[in-house]
């Protein structure tokens, strides 16, 4: 059940392409909860229940497929904030069928892109990848300024649609946020999805499970808790201070050993590990250094891992 608990005062509607899975559900409630006028885009088939329900007044579900021949710009109005969150892939698949993840993602973000335009939206908030953009490191946390060289192709796309922006900023005037966001976990993430090692390690050891780890246990990523995510990519939305590309995580690197030790504490229960050889398109080491956010928000405490666990527990029971 999902409570408005006051109106939103910017008079802008909020349009999220992918608002049915993990993220874009979590987004479009804390818009609703904030009382502002939301619109939700995915495919038909889509888990909407994770919305809120009764359906409020204040969202609008549309069904469709993110393609070429979609008219995206029925979905909007001049002065709209428009949330990309639609992606058809996994980095650990997506090296299997490069030609086609770009006719399925980049192509199709071309034609939402003039539809941007044509409408005269306010705002473009592109969900990147914080973790595959950057590519291999020298084990310190990468800047928004660095280097990047992606090993998957995942991160290529994600890069490709980046630069895209850019362009249409330069050609067409077109706002944009680009937010590399880090490994976020919690409610509605598909345990059995392909990403997500907290959700999936805590979902196995509840359900006494086999935990697989590639490697040895020492690759090291920055994961952040939902409600975080979500509250930064309000925060970096609402942000006019001249940046356009942030790095949203924790800050903190956590090995997948460490994963395991926090999911078994938070739990109280011991995990079954199989570790399988690593795989090339996983690298050894990924933190994002955050600073750039940390100056607009001013204080940021993440949930701890151990706590953000208890919180997806609770929401997988």
């Amino acid at each position: 059940m999902c409570v408005v608990e006051k109106k939103g005062d910017d008079g802008l509607k909020h349009v999220i392409l992918g608002g049915a899975g993990f993220l874009g559900s979590n987004l479009a409630n804390r818009l609703l909860a904030d009382g502002a006028s939301v619109c939700v885009f995915d495919r038909d088939g889509a888990n909407f229940s994770r919305l809120c329900a009764p359906q409020p007044s204040n969202l609008e579900i549309v069904k469709g497929n993110f393609d070429s021949q979609y008219p995206f710009a029925q979905l909007f109005e001049p002065g709209d904030v428009v949330y990309h969150l639609v992606c058809t892939t996994n980095p650990g698949l997506s090296n299997r069928d490069m030609m086609g993840e770009i006719q399925e993602n980049v192509l199709p973000t071309l034609y939402l892109l003039d539809a941007c335009v044509a409408k005269k939206v306010s705002k473009v908030v592109f969900i990147s990848s914080g973790g595959t953009v950057y590519g291999r490191t020298n084990m310190e946390p990468f800047r928004e300024t660095d280097a990047t060289n992606p090993i998957c192709s995942y991160g290529v796309q994600k890069l490709a649609i980046e630069k895209y922006l850019q362009i249409f900023y330069h050609i067409s005037g077109l706002d944009y946020r680009i937010v590399r966001l880090s490994n976020p976990y919690g409610p509605f993430q598909n345990p059995n999805g392909g990403l997500g090692a907290v959700t999936a390690f805590t979902y196995r050891v509840m359900q006494d499970q086999p935990v697989t780890v590639y490697g040895d246990g020492t690759v090291t990523r920055d994961y952040i808790y939902v409600d975080d995510a979500v509250d930064g990519i309000v925060r970096i939305t609402q942000c006019n201070n001249g940046e356009r590309l942030f790095n949203l995580g924790s800050g903190k690197g956590v090995t997948l050993t460490e994963v395991l030790q926090a999911v078994e504490c938070a739990l109280g229960k011991k995990a079954n590990v199989q570790y399988l050889p690593a795989r090339n398109v996983d690298v050894p080491y990924n933190v994002l250094d955050i600073s750039r956010y940390r100056q607009i928000v001013s204080g940021f405490n993440p949930t701890s891992l151990e706590e953000g666990i208890r919180l997806l527990a609770k929401s997988l029971q």
